[in-house]
């Protein structure tokens, strides 16, 4: 991974954690700083995304999107308590977070892990689609994909100006 010049690699407190850390500036106010622990995962969920397909289940281990290959998937998913809105929350967060990141990118002026996050979110387009096609008929699910495809488009767009 090229080395971007706003990573702050001193403050790793919590390799687990895919939150934002955020660190006191000179003035007092809140910054977000993001880990390369932070960058990976979102890379790692981002292209987990992209690999969706119609009928694939996911379901979230230690902060990852996993696809469920279980043989009984409904009494899988029904013992660990896994349920679409649940996993398509993580989703949204993992795209909240890559927009975090995409504008300390920007703010920073890092193009090139610009390009690679861009690069990403096009991807991620795709996958949702597919993700949205396994429950065809919810539509307030396809309501909210189609929310977030929408604002993934948005972010391309704008980014594709400055690159």
């Amino acid at each position: 991974m090229p080395k971007s010049k706003f990573i702050n690699t001193e403050n790793i407190e919590n390799i687990e954690s895919f939150e934002i850390n955020e660190k006191e500036s000179d003035n007092n106010s809140k910054v977000n700083i993001f880990t390369p622990i932070d960058i990976n995962n979102i890379f790692i969920n981002l292209r987990l995304i992209t690999k969706l397909e119609i009928g694939n289940k996911i379901y979230i281990n230690n902060n990852f999107i996993n696809i469920d290959n279980s043989y009984i998937k409904s009494i899988s998913r029904w013992y660990n308590d896994f349920n679409r809105y649940d996993n398509l929350n993580f989703v949204k967060k993992v795209i909240e977070n890559s927009f975090l990141l995409n504008d300390e990118l920007i703010k920073n002026k890092d193009l090139v892990l610009l390009k690679r996050l861009n690069n990403e979110l096009k991807l991620i387009i795709y996958g949702l689609i597919n993700y949205k096609q396994t429950y065809i008929n919810d539509k307030l699910f396809h309501s909210e994909i189609d929310v977030l495809n929408e604002n993934i488009k948005n972010k391309i767009e704008q980014n594709n100006l400055l690159l």
